[in-house]
């Protein structure tokens, strides 16, 4: 984990709250200071000082990849939204809301999602096109104070979560909806995401809903739910024990990269779970109780996650590829997703499990799965593994084995320089 401080780049210790700092991405943060200023933080340039601008719009969010500012300022009982590209001192687009905005967001590079009191919007920055309302709040939404909205890769699932107090007690309310469908489903939980998996034997990657909730009992609760994608997949609950008093997620992050859920709490506990059976791996603390974590966004560069917290630390956390196997292996004895893991994210650590499971299947002469296996590990493709398969001998009815292998390959990833070699070797043979 790595942490630097807002306060080390000028902000205010009371500019630092869920209304003034947003992070829709992990190329900026922005700060609306109470001065009248707006800070804009680069990510990519940490020491540097932020680009302070004159400003009096009540919330900002940034772009997540270009430098386009979407601005909302309240009129009595409307809201103003503006959209400006800085780069070309120009404003792109306004609207005016009849209604208060309790939520926005880009969920893409080119869309804005608007929550208001009883809908949800989506506004394009590009044309002329006004928001487009997507559904109506559910029922189950009213009192919600509304924490965060997201979207699938592919537009087709919109999810909005927000907490309530119920009975002195602190509760999640979830609105999934299906825009193919055009259907909600009211459910509890406090924090989500969308994911990809590639299930073995699978052609295409299932499509993922993942939650966390509170069972019937009071436990957290991480529930995986296939929304999408032909392959079989049951639906995964997997408890994770009591929250600490008034504590509760305030953030699901898929790392489609590693196949991992990151969950990150209020009070500053961190769990990561295996996507695919949705087992715990680790579990930590990156933030003290006193400082609640309330801001938190996708690390691109490393398939990580960033949040920050109420002392202004900006803390980022992502996998240690060297241990993650090694610690599969050696804390939770669990040797089916170390090799899962290590194969399919070309993870060191379970060399010797792969090596052992090669010969085997080498032995028993499944050159195809034997290619499928070398296509996750770098480190066994090489010059006197093509050497074994070349000296094999075919199976009948079964092309050559050095065929078999490169093939099987291809189905997951390109062939290196030998392997390329190789199969040129093998087209010119047969003429």
């Amino acid at each position: 984990m790595r942490a630097r401080a807002l306060v080390c780049a000028g902000i205010g210790g009371s500019d630092v709250n869920h209304v003034n700092v947003r992070m829709e991405s992990d190329k900026f943060i922005t700060v609306r200071e109470a001065a009248g200023n707006l800070s804009i933080i680069d990510m990519a340039s940490p020491g540097a000082a932020p680009e302070r601008k004159p400003m009096k719009a009540e919330s900002v969010i940034m772009n997540p990849v270009a430098k386009v500012l979407a601005l909302s300022a309240k009129m009595g009982t409307k809201t103003t939204l503006q959209i400006f590209n800085m780069e070309m001192k120009s404003k792109m687009k306004a609207h005016e809301f009849p209604d208060e905005v309790s939520l926005w967001k880009w969920v893409d590079s080119k869309t804005i999602a608007i929550v208001t009191q009883n809908s949800v919007y989506h506004w394009s920055m590009e044309g002329d096109s006004a928001p487009e309302k997507m559904f109506d709040k559910h029922a189950t939404m009213a009192g919600c104070q509304i924490l965060n909205y997201k979207a699938s890769p592919d537009m087709k699932w919109l999810v909005l979560n927000g907490i309530k107090q119920e009975a002195g007690q602190i509760v999640g309310a979830m609105q999934l909806y299906s825009v193919d469908k055009r259907i909600s489903q009211p459910m509890a939980g406090f924090a989500a995401d969308f994911a990809s998996v590639t299930v073995a034997g699978a052609p295409e990657p299932l499509s993922l809903f993942c939650f966390c909730a509170k069972s019937p009992a009071g436990t957290g609760q991480v529930q995986i739910v296939k929304i999408g994608g032909a392959a079989p997949f049951d639906k995964k609950n997997v408890d994770i024990g009591p929250f600490e008093a008034n504590d509760f997620p305030v953030a699901m992050q898929a790392s489609d990269k590693y196949d991992l859920l990151y969950l990150i709490t209020k009070s500053g506990i961190f769990m990561l779970f295996d996507t695919e059976t949705g087992a715990m791996i680790y579990q930590n603390r990156i933030s003290d109780a006193a400082n609640a974590v309330f801001c938190t966004t996708r690390n691109t560069k490393n398939g990580g996650i960033i949040a920050v917290n109420r002392a202004g630390q900006v803390l980022s956390v992502t996998i240690d590829e060297a241990n993650l196997v090694p610690h599969i292996i050696g804390q939770l004895q669990n040797s089916e997703m170390a090799l899962r893991l290590a194969n399919k994210h070309d993870l060191p650590g379970a060399d010797q499990m792969m090596t052992q499971q090669f010969e085997m299947l080498f032995g028993q002469g499944q050159y195809g799965a034997c290619g499928q296996m070398c296509a996750g590990n770098a480190r066994l493709r090489t010059a006197q593994t093509l050497q074994r398969f070349h000296s094999a001998a075919p199976q009948a009815g079964q092309p050559p084995p050095i065929l078999a292998y490169l093939q099987a390959i291809l189905q997951r990833t390109s062939l290196n320089v030998p392997e390329t070699v190789e199969l040129g070797r093998q087209v010119l043979a047969k003429g």
